[in-house]
């Protein structure tokens, strides 16, 4: 789990920090369309997967400090990873490093913001990122329940 989350903090650090879009040139958005939609395709039901194992990660652990990492990080771990796959894709066609983010506010809601103008601009379907968003949140909700953990904001 430390391992996770250091990679996770890499990768937060390592991204680019001014918000700016660059569009997928006309001739190449076809194309663009047609990856991104097949990694949402695949990508979305492994995820789902993913977080459905939590579960069991969470209750397998007996050390309670990471049995917390585990509630607190595990889902956003996962969103991150498919939103990273989405950006990399992005960046195949407007260029490495340049679908920035900001860094205020909360870092997935910014990596999503990020993609949204591509997906729009695409036409792409992006139910399917929103419905896994929404089973995330749900889950999440009920693995602080089971284990009566509430995240604090300071």
């Amino acid at each position: 789990m430390k391992k996770i989350l250091i990679i996770l903090l890499f990768i937060f650090f390592s991204l680019p920090a001014f918000a700016q879009y660059i569009p997928v040139p006309q001739e190449q958005s076809r194309q663009y369309k047609k990856e991104i939609e097949q990694v949402i395709k695949t990508q979305i039901p492994i995820a789902k997967k993913n977080i459905d194992n939590v579960f069991k990660e969470v209750e397998l652990e007996k050390d309670e400090y990471e049995k917390v990492l585990k509630i607190e990080y595990s889902m956003d771990g996962i969103l991150f990873g498919l939103y990273k796959l989405l950006i990399n894709t992005t960046e195949k066609y407007v260029g490495k490093d340049k679908v920035y983010i900001s860094e205020d506010g909360d870092t997935l809601s910014i990596l999503f913001e990020a993609l949204t103008p591509y997906l729009k601009d695409n036409r792409i379907n992006s139910s399917k990122i929103y419905s896994l968003i929404k089973y995330a949140q749900k889950r999440q909700k009920e693995l602080e329940k089971k284990y009566n953990y509430q995240i604090i904001l300071e």
